[in-house]
Protein backbone atom coordinates (compact mmCIF):
# COMPACT_ATOMS: atom_id res chain seq x y z
CA UNK A 1 0.00 0.00 0.00
CA UNK A 2 1.28 3.46 -0.88
CA UNK A 3 0.35 6.72 0.76
CA UNK A 4 1.30 10.15 -0.60
CA UNK A 5 0.11 13.74 -0.44
CA UNK A 6 -2.25 15.13 -3.08
CA UNK A 7 0.44 17.00 -5.02
CA UNK A 8 1.04 15.55 -8.50
CA UNK A 9 4.28 13.55 -8.68
CA UNK A 10 5.13 14.97 -12.08
CA UNK A 11 5.29 18.48 -10.64
CA UNK A 12 8.09 17.54 -8.27
CA UNK A 13 11.40 18.52 -9.78
CA UNK A 14 13.97 17.11 -7.41
CA UNK A 15 16.48 19.27 -5.57
CA UNK A 16 19.58 17.90 -3.90
CA UNK A 17 19.16 18.12 -0.13
CA UNK A 18 21.73 20.56 1.31
CA UNK A 19 22.21 22.62 4.48
CA UNK A 20 20.96 25.64 2.53
CA UNK A 21 17.54 24.23 1.65
CA UNK A 22 16.99 21.85 4.54
CA UNK A 23 14.24 24.10 5.91
CA UNK A 24 12.13 22.99 2.90
CA UNK A 25 12.39 19.28 3.72
CA UNK A 26 9.01 17.55 3.71
CA UNK A 27 7.51 14.09 3.43
CA UNK A 28 7.13 13.30 -0.25
CA UNK A 29 5.47 9.93 0.33
CA UNK A 30 5.34 6.99 2.68
CA UNK A 31 4.90 3.31 1.98
CA UNK A 32 3.13 0.63 3.99
CA UNK A 33 3.26 -3.10 3.52
CA UNK A 34 5.39 -4.55 6.27
CA UNK A 35 3.58 -6.08 9.23
CA UNK A 36 6.31 -5.32 11.78
CA UNK A 37 8.94 -2.67 12.41
CA UNK A 38 11.63 -1.79 9.90
CA UNK A 39 15.24 -2.65 10.66
CA UNK A 40 16.90 -1.21 7.55
CA UNK A 41 16.25 0.95 4.48
CA UNK A 42 18.49 1.56 1.49
CA UNK A 43 18.29 2.77 -2.09
CA UNK A 44 19.55 1.02 -5.20
CA UNK A 45 22.67 2.65 -6.65
CA UNK A 46 20.66 4.33 -9.41
CA UNK A 47 18.25 5.74 -6.76
CA UNK A 48 15.27 4.20 -8.58
CA UNK A 49 14.37 1.63 -5.96
CA UNK A 50 13.86 1.77 -2.21
CA UNK A 51 14.66 -1.48 -0.40
CA UNK A 52 13.27 -2.19 3.07
CA UNK A 53 14.04 -4.96 5.57
CA UNK A 54 11.76 -5.84 8.43
CA UNK A 55 11.19 -7.81 11.56
CA UNK A 56 8.39 -9.54 9.61
CA UNK A 57 11.05 -11.70 7.85
CA UNK A 58 10.65 -9.99 4.47
CA UNK A 59 12.58 -7.69 2.15
CA UNK A 60 10.53 -5.42 -0.08
CA UNK A 61 11.54 -3.46 -3.17
CA UNK A 62 9.63 -0.29 -4.05
CA UNK A 63 9.65 1.84 -7.17
CA UNK A 64 11.04 5.13 -5.81
CA UNK A 65 10.96 7.11 -9.05
CA UNK A 66 9.03 10.24 -8.22
CA UNK A 67 7.53 10.69 -11.70
CA UNK A 68 5.14 7.80 -11.09
CA UNK A 69 3.23 6.23 -8.23
CA UNK A 70 5.34 4.31 -5.76
CA UNK A 71 4.56 0.61 -5.99
CA UNK A 72 5.89 -2.55 -4.42
CA UNK A 73 7.90 -4.47 -7.01
CA UNK A 74 9.05 -7.50 -5.05
CA UNK A 75 8.55 -9.14 -1.65
CA UNK A 76 11.36 -11.54 -0.81
CA UNK A 77 10.42 -14.14 1.79
CA UNK A 78 13.42 -16.50 1.85
CA UNK A 79 14.61 -15.50 5.33
CA UNK A 80 12.82 -17.43 8.04
CA UNK A 81 13.49 -14.88 10.81
CA UNK A 82 13.79 -11.11 11.14
CA UNK A 83 15.87 -9.39 8.43
CA UNK A 84 18.27 -6.93 10.04
CA UNK A 85 20.15 -5.46 7.10
CA UNK A 86 20.23 -5.01 3.33
CA UNK A 87 22.99 -3.61 1.12
CA UNK A 88 23.30 -2.97 -2.63
CA UNK A 89 26.64 -3.20 -4.43
CA UNK A 90 28.07 -0.23 -6.31
CA UNK A 91 27.17 -1.65 -9.74
CA UNK A 92 23.55 -2.17 -8.75
CA UNK A 93 23.74 -5.84 -9.73
CA UNK A 94 23.74 -7.48 -6.29
CA UNK A 95 21.75 -7.19 -3.09
CA UNK A 96 22.88 -8.73 0.20
CA UNK A 97 20.76 -9.38 3.27
CA UNK A 98 21.36 -10.74 6.75
CA UNK A 99 19.10 -11.63 9.62
CA UNK A 100 18.24 -13.50 12.77
CA UNK A 101 18.34 -16.83 10.90
CA UNK A 102 22.15 -16.44 10.93
CA UNK A 103 22.34 -16.45 7.13
CA UNK A 104 23.70 -14.02 4.57
CA UNK A 105 21.79 -14.14 1.30
CA UNK A 106 23.05 -12.63 -1.95
CA UNK A 107 20.50 -11.70 -4.58
CA UNK A 108 21.07 -10.96 -8.24
CA UNK A 109 19.34 -7.89 -9.65
CA UNK A 110 18.74 -8.05 -13.39
CA UNK A 111 16.41 -5.66 -15.22
CA UNK A 112 13.98 -5.49 -12.34
CA UNK A 113 14.10 -9.24 -11.70
CA UNK A 114 15.40 -10.40 -8.31
CA UNK A 115 16.50 -13.94 -7.51
CA UNK A 116 18.61 -15.49 -4.77
CA UNK A 117 22.07 -16.42 -6.02
CA UNK A 118 23.62 -17.92 -2.90
CA UNK A 119 22.95 -18.52 0.80
CA UNK A 120 25.89 -18.31 3.21
CA UNK A 121 25.63 -19.81 6.70
CA UNK A 122 29.02 -19.17 8.31
CA UNK A 123 27.85 -17.28 11.41
CA UNK A 124 26.51 -19.02 14.52
CA UNK A 125 24.19 -16.25 15.69
CA UNK A 126 21.94 -13.51 14.24
CA UNK A 127 23.55 -11.23 11.66
CA UNK A 128 23.06 -7.54 12.40
CA UNK A 129 24.65 -5.91 9.38
CA UNK A 130 25.83 -6.68 5.84
CA UNK A 131 27.85 -4.25 3.71
CA UNK A 132 29.43 -4.33 0.25
CA UNK A 133 32.75 -2.51 -0.05
CA UNK A 134 32.74 0.50 -2.41
CA UNK A 135 35.22 -1.21 -4.73
CA UNK A 136 32.93 -4.23 -5.04
CA UNK A 137 35.53 -6.73 -3.86
CA UNK A 138 34.28 -7.46 -0.35
CA UNK A 139 31.09 -8.36 1.46
CA UNK A 140 31.24 -7.89 5.23
CA UNK A 141 28.84 -9.12 7.89
CA UNK A 142 28.70 -8.52 11.64
CA UNK A 143 27.00 -10.77 14.12
CA UNK A 144 25.76 -11.49 17.61
CA UNK A 145 28.56 -14.08 17.75
CA UNK A 146 31.14 -11.26 18.02
CA UNK A 147 32.63 -12.00 14.59
CA UNK A 148 33.01 -9.81 11.53
CA UNK A 149 33.48 -11.84 8.35
CA UNK A 150 35.01 -10.26 5.25
CA UNK A 151 34.39 -12.26 2.07
CA UNK A 152 36.31 -11.69 -1.15
CA UNK A 153 33.48 -12.01 -3.68
CA UNK A 154 35.47 -10.99 -6.76
CA UNK A 155 34.57 -14.24 -8.57
CA UNK A 156 31.32 -15.04 -6.81
CA UNK A 157 28.97 -14.71 -9.78
CA UNK A 158 31.06 -16.94 -12.05
CA UNK A 159 32.24 -19.58 -9.58
CA UNK A 160 29.99 -19.18 -6.49
CA UNK A 161 33.21 -19.43 -4.48
CA UNK A 162 34.80 -16.94 -2.13
CA UNK A 163 37.45 -16.63 0.56
CA UNK A 164 36.70 -15.33 4.03
CA UNK A 165 38.78 -13.42 6.54
CA UNK A 166 37.67 -12.98 10.14
CA UNK A 167 38.00 -9.96 12.43
CA UNK A 168 37.64 -11.50 15.86
CA UNK A 169 38.87 -9.09 18.54
CA UNK A 170 35.36 -8.20 19.76
CA UNK A 171 34.16 -9.94 22.91
CA UNK A 172 30.48 -9.09 22.45
CA UNK A 173 27.83 -8.51 19.77
CA UNK A 174 28.92 -6.50 16.72
CA UNK A 175 25.99 -4.36 15.63
CA UNK A 176 27.39 -2.60 12.59
CA UNK A 177 30.23 -2.52 10.08
CA UNK A 178 31.22 0.21 7.60
CA UNK A 179 33.80 0.50 4.81
CA UNK A 180 35.76 3.67 4.12
CA UNK A 181 35.22 5.13 0.62
CA UNK A 182 38.57 3.75 -0.57
CA UNK A 183 37.70 0.29 0.83
CA UNK A 184 40.93 0.32 2.85
CA UNK A 185 39.40 0.62 6.32
CA UNK A 186 36.55 -1.00 8.19
CA UNK A 187 34.90 0.42 11.30
CA UNK A 188 32.94 -1.83 13.63
CA UNK A 189 30.40 -0.96 16.32
CA UNK A 190 29.69 -3.25 19.22
CA UNK A 191 27.93 -3.74 22.52
CA UNK A 192 31.31 -3.13 24.19
CA UNK A 193 30.60 0.63 23.78
CA UNK A 194 33.63 1.15 21.56
CA UNK A 195 34.37 1.64 17.86
CA UNK A 196 37.22 -0.33 16.33
CA UNK A 197 39.08 0.58 13.16
CA UNK A 198 40.70 -2.13 11.01
CA UNK A 199 43.04 -1.88 8.02
CA UNK A 200 41.72 -4.33 5.40
CA UNK A 201 44.00 -3.30 2.53
CA UNK A 202 45.46 -6.78 2.06
CA UNK A 203 46.34 -9.03 -0.85
CA UNK A 204 44.47 -12.01 0.60
CA UNK A 205 41.53 -11.79 3.02
CA UNK A 206 42.96 -14.68 5.03
CA UNK A 207 45.58 -12.20 6.27
CA UNK A 208 42.78 -10.45 8.16
CA UNK A 209 42.63 -13.31 10.66
CA UNK A 210 45.67 -11.86 12.45
CA UNK A 211 44.85 -8.16 11.96
CA UNK A 212 44.78 -6.07 15.12
CA UNK A 213 42.35 -3.13 15.35
CA UNK A 214 42.65 0.33 16.78
CA UNK A 215 40.14 1.52 19.37
CA UNK A 216 39.06 5.03 18.38
CA UNK A 217 35.89 5.95 20.27
CA UNK A 218 34.49 5.23 23.69
CA UNK A 219 30.79 5.75 24.30
CA UNK A 220 28.96 5.49 27.61
CA UNK A 221 26.81 2.66 26.22
CA UNK A 222 26.73 0.31 23.25
CA UNK A 223 27.27 1.61 19.71
CA UNK A 224 24.44 1.03 17.23
CA UNK A 225 25.86 2.38 13.98
CA UNK A 226 29.06 3.62 12.32
CA UNK A 227 29.39 5.51 9.03
CA UNK A 228 32.22 7.08 7.02
CA UNK A 229 31.67 10.40 5.27
CA UNK A 230 31.81 10.15 1.44
CA UNK A 231 35.21 11.89 1.26
CA UNK A 232 36.63 9.70 4.02
CA UNK A 233 37.41 12.60 6.32
CA UNK A 234 35.02 11.65 9.12
CA UNK A 235 33.85 8.53 10.86
CA UNK A 236 30.62 8.97 12.81
CA UNK A 237 29.28 6.66 15.51
CA UNK A 238 25.78 6.56 17.00
CA UNK A 239 25.15 5.17 20.44
CA UNK A 240 22.54 4.06 22.93
CA UNK A 241 24.01 6.80 25.14
CA UNK A 242 22.04 9.37 23.00
CA UNK A 243 25.17 10.89 21.40
CA UNK A 244 26.86 10.91 18.00
CA UNK A 245 30.65 11.19 17.91
CA UNK A 246 32.71 12.45 14.98
CA UNK A 247 36.25 11.16 14.46
CA UNK A 248 38.56 12.96 12.04
CA UNK A 249 40.50 10.32 10.08
CA UNK A 250 43.27 12.73 9.04
CA UNK A 251 43.82 14.23 12.47
CA UNK A 252 43.26 10.84 14.11
CA UNK A 253 41.18 12.35 16.87
CA UNK A 254 37.62 12.95 18.00
CA UNK A 255 36.46 16.40 16.88
CA UNK A 256 32.84 16.62 18.03
CA UNK A 257 30.11 15.10 20.18
CA UNK A 258 26.64 15.83 18.80
CA UNK A 259 24.01 16.06 21.53
CA UNK A 260 20.29 16.45 20.97
CA UNK A 261 18.61 13.08 20.90
CA UNK A 262 16.71 12.23 24.06
CA UNK A 263 17.03 8.46 23.67
CA UNK A 264 19.15 5.86 21.88
CA UNK A 265 20.44 6.93 18.44
CA UNK A 266 19.54 4.03 16.16
CA UNK A 267 21.05 4.98 12.81
CA UNK A 268 23.01 7.69 10.99
CA UNK A 269 23.71 8.54 7.33
CA UNK A 270 25.87 11.10 5.54
CA UNK A 271 24.45 12.88 2.50
CA UNK A 272 26.27 12.02 -0.77
CA UNK A 273 28.12 15.37 -0.71
CA UNK A 274 29.07 14.87 2.96
CA UNK A 275 27.63 18.19 4.10
CA UNK A 276 24.75 16.71 6.11
CA UNK A 277 24.48 13.96 8.69
CA UNK A 278 21.04 12.47 9.31
CA UNK A 279 20.25 10.65 12.55
CA UNK A 280 17.19 8.85 13.91
CA UNK A 281 16.38 7.35 17.26
CA UNK A 282 14.11 5.94 19.89
CA UNK A 283 12.98 9.49 20.74
CA UNK A 284 10.82 9.38 17.56
CA UNK A 285 12.84 12.03 15.74
CA UNK A 286 14.74 12.54 12.52
CA UNK A 287 17.54 15.06 12.98
CA UNK A 288 19.83 16.67 10.41
CA UNK A 289 23.21 18.13 11.30
CA UNK A 290 25.58 20.50 9.50
CA UNK A 291 28.79 18.46 9.37
CA UNK A 292 31.18 21.36 8.84
CA UNK A 293 29.67 23.46 11.61
CA UNK A 294 28.86 20.41 13.75
CA UNK A 295 25.46 21.70 14.78
CA UNK A 296 21.83 20.64 14.59
CA UNK A 297 19.81 22.17 11.74
CA UNK A 298 16.34 20.64 12.07
CA UNK A 299 14.45 18.01 14.04
CA UNK A 300 11.31 16.30 12.73
CA UNK A 301 8.95 14.27 14.91
CA UNK A 302 7.56 10.86 13.90
CA UNK A 303 4.60 9.00 15.39
CA UNK A 304 6.81 6.02 16.24
CA UNK A 305 10.44 5.43 17.16
CA UNK A 306 12.66 5.59 14.08
CA UNK A 307 15.11 2.76 13.50
CA UNK A 308 16.88 3.42 10.19
CA UNK A 309 17.80 6.23 7.80
CA UNK A 310 19.53 6.58 4.41
CA UNK A 311 20.08 9.10 1.61
CA UNK A 312 19.48 8.24 -2.02
CA UNK A 313 22.79 8.14 -3.94
CA UNK A 314 21.68 11.07 -6.13
CA UNK A 315 21.09 13.19 -3.00
CA UNK A 316 17.50 14.06 -3.87
CA UNK A 317 15.78 11.99 -1.20
CA UNK A 318 16.09 10.76 2.36
CA UNK A 319 14.31 7.65 3.64
CA UNK A 320 13.48 6.59 7.19
CA UNK A 321 11.90 3.45 8.63
CA UNK A 322 9.95 3.32 11.87
CA UNK A 323 8.49 1.02 14.49
CA UNK A 324 5.14 0.80 12.73
CA UNK A 325 6.69 -0.69 9.61
CA UNK A 326 6.35 2.54 7.62
CA UNK A 327 9.07 3.89 5.34
CA UNK A 328 8.94 7.63 4.76
CA UNK A 329 10.58 9.37 1.80
CA UNK A 330 11.66 12.98 2.29
CA UNK A 331 12.55 15.59 -0.30
CA UNK A 332 12.72 19.34 -0.87
CA UNK A 333 9.42 21.20 -1.32
CA UNK A 334 9.63 23.48 -4.36
CA UNK A 335 6.78 25.66 -3.13
CA UNK A 336 8.65 26.53 0.06
CA UNK A 337 11.80 27.29 -1.91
Amino acid sequence: MVMADSQNYSSRIAHIITPNNIYALYEVAHVKGHTSWLRDVTFSRDSQYLITASNDKTIRLWDARMNRQIEQIECLKDHYAAVWSVSANYKGTLLASGGSDATVRIWALQRGDVYQHIEIADHNEPIYDVEFSPNGRYLASSSHDGMVRIRDISNLMTTSRFRTGILSSHISHVYDVAFSPDSQWIATASRESIVRLWNVHVHNVLQLNTTKPRQIALHASWVNHVEFSPNGQYLASASHDTTIRLWDMKQQQEVAILNGHRDSVSSIAFSPDGRLLASVGKDKTLRLWNVQEKRLLISIEDEEWVNCVTFSPNGYYLATGNGAGIARIWGINRDIL
